[in-house]
């Protein structure tokens, strides 16, 4: 906010942003609801990681509805839903091919079967096709992308084909009502693109991530993820060997051993798949089956290592970030406990915690020793930077002035209901609010009004070395930049020019407000 006192000031809860741009038509209430269905809301939780202030997420609320209101956003309440329901369908559909694999081909049983994967796959063709409408979150440029031609490349550069192919048994469906031999078999054959989804397991587990942030602890989260994977693993190996004793069965002895589901089939594939042997008899004559043999028990071991790999890097991975992040919230609750603190104290302690980290932990004194110091000046001026330029009487300092006074901001939190100036206290900090609200009160009590993200506070008292005006309460939790007097007096009094300027622009602003106020 570039003249914060001229423009600050709702002195109420805010409406919704729908509720200002869609204010008349028909169906108001409906289109409202659908429109805040779609929008970046606060109960997904990659929404409050990225959207971290009220004000951020105002700004992608009035984005979405200018850039292009009909695109779904990609942490929107639908989104959320929907992915989940479409991973819990990966699922079902592996566990579907694999007992319709279970069957010798041209079997009457594959028929209804391939009924129960038709309803899913056209579930999947559906969803390619709103894929072109949902919103994704760029991670190089920091932003959601919304508009339909970039959401389109994006995605046929993309995961369009690996959808497209496993959707052919659909698409191919209605040759089903021709006898023709050669129809029958295209038809056959297309059941095989199945097995290309698995290369959108990443899908699956980015869907489970954001489920475990709102739901699971870790260490069930941990668990549940390794059994996911085993499980589609699993499925996926099994299917690959069915297809390839039918595949062989069909070509070389035109049989139909497997008519019902057999448990026995099931015992043999499975010792197969864990590479112990093979359990039945094989004719000499029976080339086919054992070359089947062997690739399954080949398969078998081949899938055994990458698991055992996977696992043991997964764990590994998990315990040693795990351990350090439960190490350093241990020590949080026995300090907490040691200090014998009020239960309100407490739970604003806890509360601080996980609004610094986010369930994402660090160790910031170990980043700081392991980079170097010209590296860590240049993040610290990066990150505050656009803070100080926003403040009027600095418009015109030198940077190289600016850039030194960049460094010498420190980062500092609050949380609801803090105090973090108290009117009357000695002017020896300023602050920039990076995110987050706050309210400035009158040293009477009253509200005068709500300041957001790159507003600044104190700067009259900062500069003139007098006591505070007014109160400023965090409403919602804050980060904020504090510049120390000290500090700017150090970098300032090697320029007296420079610091002659600020204080007539700061005395300008200072008269302006004054004349507002009367």
């Amino acid at each position: 906010m570039r003249k914060h006192w001229q423009t600050c000031g709702y002195m109420h809860r805010e409406e919704h942003v729908v509720d200002i741009f869609f204010d008349s038509g028909v169906l108001l209430d409906l289109r409202r609801r659908v429109l805040k269905f779609i929008m970046l809301n606060t109960y997904h939780p990659y929404a409050r990681i990225y959207f971290r202030s009220h004000l951020q997420r105002r700004r992608e609320h009035i984005r979405h509805l200018t850039v292009s209101s009909h695109t779904i956003h990609p942490f929107s309440y639908f989104n959320l839903y929907w992915e989940s329901m479409i991973s819990l369908m990966y699922c079902i559909s592996c566990a579907l091919f694999f007992v319709n694999c279970m069957y010798s081909w041209n079997t009457t049983v594959q028929v209804d079967l391939g009924r129960s994967l038709l309803a899913i796959e056209s579930l999947f063709i559906f969803d390619s096709i709103l894929r072109f409408f949902v919103g994704y979150y760029d991670s190089e440029l920091n932003k959601t992308v919304l508009r339909r031609k970039d959401i389109a490349k994006h995605y046929l550069k993309g995961y369009f084909i690996i959808d497209q192919l496993p959707c052919f048994i659909t698409y191919l469906y209605p040759l089903r009502s021709y006898k023709s031999s050669i129809c029958l078999e295209i038809v056959k054959w297309s059941r095989l693109m199945c097995l290309v989804r698995i290369f959108r397991l990443r899908r699956i587990m980015e869907t489970y991530d954001i489920i475990k942030i709102r739901l699971l602890p870790n260490y069930h989260g941990t668990i549940i993820k390794t059994s996911l994977v085993l499980y589609i693993v699993l499925m996926v190996s099994y299917a690959v060997i069915l297809v390839t004793e039918n595949f062989l069965e069909y070509t070389y002895y035109g049989t139909k051993r497997w008519k019902v589901f057999n448990v026995f089939r099931f015992y043999t594939i499975t010792l197969k798949l864990l590479t112990v042997g093979y359990t039945g008899t094989i004719e000499a004559g029976q080339v086919a089956m054992q070359v089947a043999s062997l690739i399954s028990l080949t398969w078998g071991y081949y899938v055994y290592m990458v698991t055992l790999i996977w696992a043991l890097k997964l764990w590994m991975y998990h315990s040693h970030t795990r351990l350090g992040a439960d190490c350093l919230y241990r020590e949080f609750q026995q300090y907490v406990q040691y200090e014998d603190l009020p239960r309100n104290i407490r739970s604003k302690c806890f509360k601080l915690f996980s609004f610094k980290f986010h369930t994402h932990y660090y160790k910031e004194r170990t980043i700081d020793r392991t980079i170097s110091l010209t590296l860590k000046r240049q993040i610290q001026i990066t990150v505050t930077r656009q803070q100080l330029e926003k403040v009027d009487f600095f418009r015109d300092v030198p940077a190289s002035i600016l850039m030194k006074l960049f460094a010498k901001c420190k980062s500092e939190i609050f949380l609801t209901n803090d105090v973090i100036v108290l009117a009357g206290s000695p002017g020896h900090f300023m602050y920039f609010i990076n995110f987050g609200t706050v309210a400035v009160y009158s040293p009477s009590g009253r509200e005068i009004c709500h300041l957001e993200d790159g507003a600044h506070i104190g700067e009259i008292a900062f500069i003139f070395d007098e006591v505070q005006q007014t109160t400023v309460v965090a409403v919602a939790p804050c980060e904020m930049f504090k510049l120390k007097k000290a500090d700017y007096d150090k970098v300032l009094d090697k320029h007296p020019d420079v610091k002659q300027l600020i204080v007539k622009r700061a005395t300008q602003r200072w008269n302006e407000y004054k004349k507002k106020a009367q």
